[in-house]
């Protein structure tokens, strides 16, 4: 909680959206510093700024899924503690899903309105 920012960085919004957003870790980490009122950034690799801005942005939009119930971990001791620390969080499940969702749709929707700056 003494961090000041995030920096989510994502090679392709395609492995954003397939991998990264079904990892447990990731999702709830930008969950708990959403929470915790942290500066928070998706950083695009060279590859991803050239693509997304390219994919219409309703089959990006729609690729955009967060479900942290199905979300998985590596470790069953971590995906444990998770979900237990998220279904004892207000809202559950629903509201992680929302606010992880909500960030990463405005995020993604930032840069393409910035031209993929």
């Amino acid at each position: 909680r003494h961090i000041g920012k995030v920096v989510s960085v994502v090679d392709t919004y395609k492995a954003a959206t397939t991998i990264y957003l079904r990892r447990l870790w990731p999702v709830y980490e930008i969950f708990v510093a959403s929470q915790s009122n942290v500066d928070i950034t998706v950083a695009l690799m060279t590859e991803a700024a050239r693509e997304l801005p390219l994919e219409p942005f309703g089959e990006v939009r729609d690729h955009l899924v967060v479900d942290v119930m199905n979300a998985t971990a590596t470790y069953p001791e971590d995906e444990a503690m998770i979900r237990t620390e998220i279904q004892n969080a207000p809202g559950g499940a629903t509201r992680v899903n929302d606010v992880v969702h909500g960030l990463f749709a405005q995020m993604l929707l930032r840069f393409l309105m910035l031209g993929g700056r």
